[in-house]
Parts: structure tokens; C-alpha cells; sequence
């Protein structure tokens, strides 16, 4: 039975007192426009709920004095008052209903863009918190404004809005610390790295960082947030901080150090770092960087406590023009401890160990991959990739599945359709989501969509065996979104007319269809952009390209 929200354990607030600390380098305090609250919270029942319960109480109490018979109409009316007490704050829809919230935010014409590591969720705090860019398709007056917003963990209802001064800011989650990290500016300017409560979405903190900051990343375990440096095109402001990585103080916002993997920038060219990812379990930072000494491209494993560069990795790839930025992409294994490291033009995978920096395997593909999942449980690891020989630029069609230890590759399914994956590549660099993946049953859901039918299937791998168990034919726009324990998978379609709307609990293990839901939404998701699941609190929240936030009951 799905659990009333309003008395859930994780949705107590959690209120942390950081520790103030001087700004590193002169640099001012900054902190974005607070927009104001959009929404207040709701406390208590809704006023209707409880007004003929309360008269139905002052009625009998009255008559007490007149009528013997009043005790039993009193203890009625008590019970009922205590029964209307438990409702949840909000419940707009059935508690077995898969949807629990619809939120329309920044209405107008155009739409709200979310990558898909630009959402995240705070249970403790009962927040869901995200960056969305609003860009209006007007021609004589368009409109560009980013925000962070604060949704309630339980519908979705927006609590809080900040408004931001970078259209390309970058965000980052730590729920364990009840932090948000988020890095505005834009060159030539400095940018900030803003550290926020994810309660009262309030500043905790500040830090300096780089004139041109290209991605942040957060160790939850050492309460640590990084940001990485890159090149500006201009004179920096801060040579210090240029082509560096930031390491900041989580919960109190203060800049502890600045990691130069490459050496200090000397404004002669040089080595450039671009992107880095941590191992949660080391700590150590897995930096990608190019330049003049180093190959065209390297993978550097750092340790943050001391600055050393432990080891560096060569990745073949393709000369690299002048101008071009692109990287390779780094996927941290901690559990397998193997680096999966792809080159910027997908055709080699290069595994690496992740505590000596030995190569243990450097394969060459005749398609390039373009997506990553792994079951570190199970030690597998599985790979999109088109179909086609030449690949580059079409959309995934083929599964390789890889071993997590050696990188042997153990087998590759062609699939008859399209991968339909969520959100373009994220602008931290990171790829896009193919595919959802529970460890728990051994299962992959890959859904499918054949682009001139606007048909699809689900198919579902054995993580164990990499084999394709079952397909399931499924509408073409369907988002699959994983339930609280891993039995179920919900469906959701959200374009084709007259489908649109409708979910479909799938089993957990065969994909069977188990019951379905029609049209549980009045209007179409034009996409998904970014998708966020709670186990815990049994949500997942969809973001839509038309700026509607959707939430979810996983708990069926």
C-alpha cells in the first residue's frame, strides 16, 4: 500500500549551519537575484476538507447538554476529525494513480531545457531541485532566462525560484549534505561557484572559480565539490584559477584548493584540462586533458588531498583540429574498479584499472559507441552504438556487451529500431541516457522506436548474460522509468495521439504488460529531457521540453 507522503520519515526538514569563510583572492561575494517563492508551501488540509467536520464537532458539542445520544455522535464526530488529520497535505489523484503531480513552469512560447544531470532530489529535505533555461521562439523580442527551482518532493508544486545570471550555468547535487551546488558566469567575467541549502534554497557559501568553468562534479562521501577549469579564449582574470580544478568545502562553500594536473597556466599554450570525474571510491579525480605535451589525448588519475598526478593513460583518437574542444568520456566504475574510457570519435575503448593505471585492454570498434551502462553487480558492461559502418551521427542501434574486468567484448545485438535515449548529450560532456538498468532484478529495458512508423518495442537484457530475454512491442514515445522495488517498470507515452498520456506497469523481469493506466495526463510531453527516481520516496520526476514537471508514483 502506497505510504501517505505526509508522514514519511525522509521529507523532514534538515537544516545545516555552515561555517562562513573568507573569499580566496579578493574576489566579491556573489550571489544570484532571489526571484521570491512562487508558490508557498501548503500546510494542513485543504480548507473545504475540513469545514464539515469542524461544524458536524460544534453541532454535537451544543446538543450535548439537550440529548443523552450526543456521546456516541461525539465520538463519531472525533473520529472523523482525527481521519481527516491523516489526509496528506495533497492528494489530487488516487494513492494506487501513477501520476501525482502535473507543474507547468515558464508558460509561453518556447520551452524550458533541462540536461539530464541537471535534476536531482533531496529526500531529506523533501526537495527536487533543478536548472531550466527558458527560450521563447519569438523573433522580434526573444526571451532567454535561467532559474533554479525547488520543487515539493510530494507533487512536484514549485516552493522556490532563483533567478541566474548565466545561461550556461552548471549544477551539481550532494543530497547527503543537503547541498546544491551551482557555478554561474560567463567570460570574461569570473565565475562563482554558489553553494545552496536544499531546505530554504538559501546561499551558504561562495567560492571563486575560472573566467570559463566547463563541469562540476561532487564526492558525497568526502563532502567535497569540484570544478573544472578550462581555457577562456581571453586574458584570465585569475591565472591561478585557469585550466585547474577547484576543490570546495561542500558544506560550508570554501575554496580549499586548487588543483593544477597539467602545471600552472603560463599563458605559452600548453596542456588543457577539460572534463574530470571522481572515484567515489578513492577519492581520486580521473581528469581528461589534451595539449601540447601530453597525446592528443590523456586520461590523469589525481589525487585532490595532495595534487599529485598518480598516473597518466594516452587514448588514440584522431588528430585533433585547432579550436576543437571535445574529450573523451571517462566512466568510473568504482565497484568493477575500471575506467571505461571512450575516445572522442568512439571507435577505441581503452579499460583501465582504476587504482594502478595499468591498460588492461585497448579494443578497436568498427562502430562508434555513443552510450554507457554498466551492472558493476553483475560486472558487466553495456555499450549503444549504431549499426551502420560509418555511425557517425545516427543513433544507436546495436548493444555490445563488454566484460567489467578484462573489457573483453561478449557479445553485440543488432537491433531492428532506433535507441531512443533521454536528453541530447549533457553539457558537462557526459552522454545521453539509453536504457534503464536494475541491478536488483539483472534486467536492462532498452526502448526502441522506429522513426517512419512511429512504432517501438521494449527489449530486455539479462545483465548476467548480456542476452536479449524478450521484446515487447511498445508506442514509439514511451519513457521508461524504473518502480521503488525494482518489480515493476513503468511505461509512460507521452506524444502519439490518442496514447498519449498513458502508463503501462510492466513486469520487472519479462516485460509483460502487467496493468495500464490510459491517459493519466490532459496534454503531451513534447520530450523528455531529464528524468530523476527516489526509491525512497517513491517519485520519479519527468521534465518535459514544453516546461512541465511530471511526478510520479513508483510504488505500484
Amino acid at each position: 500500500m502506497d505510504r501517505p507522503l505526509a508522514s514519511h520519515p525522509a521529507l523532514r526538514r534538515r537544516q545545516w549551519a555552515g561555517a562562513a569563510c573568507a573569499t580566496p583572492h579578493g574576489a566579491a561575494r556573489a550571489t544570484p537575484h532571489d526571484a521570491g517563492a512562487s508558490a508557498a508551501p501548503r500546510r494542513g488540509a485543504p480548507i473545504s476538507t475540513w469545514t464539515a467536520p469542524v461544524l458536524l464537532w460544534l453541532c454535537v458539542v451544543l446538543s450535548g447538554v439537550l440529548s443523552p445520544a450526543a456521546r456516541f455522535l461525539r465520538s463519531a464526530a472525533a473520529a472523523t476529525l482525527h481521519a481527516v488529520a491523516a489526509i496528506p497535505r495533497t492528494m489530487p489523484y488516487p494513492p494506487r494513480f501513477p501520476v501525482v503531480g502535473v507543474v507547468s513552469i515558464d508558460q509561453g512560447a518556447g520551452g524550458t531545457d533541462v540536461a539530464p544531470d541537471e535534476i536531482g532530489v533531496d529526500a531529506r529535505a523533501g526537495r527536487v531541485l533543478f536548472i531550466g533555461r527558458f527560450m521563447s521562439n519569438q523573433t522580434t523580442n526573444p526571451t532567454e532566462r535561467t532559474s533554479l527551482y525547488a520543487a515539493d518532493a510530494r507533487d512536484g508544486h514549485i516552493v522556490r525560484t532563483i533567478r541566474l545570471s548565466d545561461l550556461s550555468a552548471l549544477v551539481a547535487f550532494d543530497p547527503a549534505a543537503g547541498r546544491t551546488v551551482v557555478v554561474t558566469g560567463q567570460s570574461p567575467s569570473p565565475a562563482v561557484a554558489t553553494l545552496y541549502d536544499d531546505g530554504a534554497l538559501t546561499p551558504v557559501g561562495t567560492a571563486p572559480v575560472s573566467d570559463l568553468p566547463a563541469a562540476v562534479r561532487v564526492d558525497e562521501a568526502r563532502g567535497r565539490t569540484f570544478v573544472v577549469n578550462t581555457l577562456p579564449q581571453n586574458a584570465p582574470t585569475d591565472p591561478n584559477l585557469t585550466n585547474s580544478v577547484s576543490m570546495i568545502d561542500i558544506r560550508s562553500g570554501c575554496l580549499t584548493r586548487v588543483l593544477h594536473p597539467v602545471g600552472l597556466y603560463t599563458g605559452q599554450g600548453g596542456d588543457t584540462v577539460l572534463s574530470a570525474e571522481v572515484d567515489t571510491a578513492t577519492g581520486n579525480l580521473v581528469v581528461a586533458a589534451v595539449g601540447d605535451s601530453l597525446p592528443d589525448d590523456a586520461i590523469l588519475l589525481v589525487d585532490p588531498t595532495s595534487g599529485a598526478v598518480l598516473h597518466r593513460i594516452p587514448v588514440p583518437g584522431p588528430p585533433r583540429a585547432p579550436g576543437d574542444h571535445s574529450f573523451v568520456a571517462a566512466h568510473v566504475y568504482a565497484q568493477l574498479r575500471r575506467i571505461f574510457v571512450v575516445s572522442r570519435d568512439g571507435l577505441t575503448l581503452v579499460v583501465i584499472d582504476a587504482d594502478s593505471g595499468r591498460v588492461v585492454r585497448t579494443l578497436t570498434l568498427r562502430h562508434p559507441l555513443l552510450s554507457l551502462v554498466a551492472d558493476e553487480r553483475a560486472g558487466r558492461v553495456f555499450a549503444f552504438a549504431p549499426a551502420s559502418t560509418n555511425g557517425v551521427g545516427e543513433p544507436p542501434r546495436r548493444v555490445d556487451v563488454f566484460d567489467g574486468h578484462s573489457g573483453d567484448l561478449l557479445s553485440s545485438t543488432v537491433l531492428g529500431e532506433d535507441v531512443a535515449t533521454v536528453g541530447s548529450p549533457h553539457r558537462s560532456g557526459r552522454s545521453p541516457i539509453a536504457g534503464v538498468l536494475d541491478a536488483r532484478t539483472g534486467r536492462l529495458f532498452v526502448p526502441t522506436i522506429n522513426g517512419s512508423s512511429m512504432s517501438g518495442h521494449v527489449d530486455v537484457f539479462d545483465t548476467h548474460s548480456g542476452a536479449l530475454v524478450a521484446s515487447r512491442a511498445m508506442p514509439a514515445t514511451s519513457i521508461l522509468i524504473p518502480s521503488a522495488s525494482g518489480q515493476r517498470v513503468l511505461a509512460l507515452e507521452t506524444r502519439l495521439y490518442p496514447d498519449f498520456g498513458a502508463v503501462a506497469v510492466l513486469d520487472g523481469r519479462t516485460g509483460a504488460t502487467v496493468t495500464t493506466y490510459p491517459r493519466v495526463l490532459s496534454t503531451t510531453l513534447d520530450s523528455a529531457d531529464a528524468v530523476a527516481v527516489d526509491a525512497g520516496l517513491r517519485r520519479a520526476f519527468v521534465f518535459g521540453a514544453d516546461g512541465e514537471l511530471l511526478t510520479l508514483n513508483t510504488g505500484l
